[in-house]
């Protein structure tokens, strides 16, 4: 199948799970709640530069799980929790399509040079697919807190690396000089991927990765 059918099947399947129900009821969850209340702050406060906590500097989290939850409620008028929700599920279908992506560079297996669609990209789409079924990885993705963030940014970082290391093995292997401005691109991808994620929930997770 080709890469649009795959991710369009992906997007069949991930978006309900992720979707469904996303506002119903009140929040719980504690994590979210210490970021739901800097969120509103910002939203209904004006705290943009610097997110508050019951009105006072909160500097133990990176902001910016505070600023895209907020600024979606400032582009649709609300701060309803399903508002406010929609980037965590963005962040979902992020980490679901860098699965991908790292799928169909790891299975490989049978690849020709003309083009042909690879064998191995069942095995990224269902690596893709089981991702948002995961019950934890669910369960974050529908809560406007600091998790689901760090793990988008930072799926989509390893993708780009993993694109670089192949396009360096297809330069030492091959004896193909890879394009200058798309090795620099995977760079420039994967730091700014990686720094989003240290954005969202500190240096913790892409060192640990």
């Amino acid at each position: 199948m080709s890469h649009g059918t795959a991710i369009a099947l992906l997007l069949l399947l991930a978006l309900p799970l992720l979707l469904v129900f996303l506002g119903a009821g009140d929040s719980v969850d504690m994590m979210e709640l210490f970021n739901l209340v800097p969120v509103h702050e910002a939203y209904r406060d004006g705290h943009w530069l610097m997110p508050t906590l019951n009105g006072l500097a909160r500097l133990e989290k990176p902001p910016l799980p505070v600023w895209l939850p907020a600024g979606f409620a400032w582009l649709a008028g609300s701060d309803a929790l399903w508002v406010l929700r929609l980037p965590s599920v963005l962040m979902a279908l992020l980490a679901c399509l860098a699965t991908y992506g790292m799928g169909c560079v790891w299975f490989r297996t049978g690849v020709v040079d003309t083009g042909s669609p690879r064998s191995g990209r069942r095995f990224a789409l269902m690596a893709a697919a089981i991702l948002p079924a995961m019950l934890v990885f669910n369960r974050e993705a529908r809560l406007a807190s600091y998790v689901i963030f760090a793990t988008g940014f930072l799926t989509a970082a390893a993708f780009f690396l993993l694109l670089l290391a192949e396009r360096r093995g297809d330069t030492a292997v091959r004896g193909r000089r890879s394009r200058w401005g798309g090795w620099w691109g995977c760079v420039l991808a994967a730091g700014v991927a990686t720094g989003l994620s240290i954005l969202s929930k500190g240096p913790v997770p892409a060192v640990t990765v």
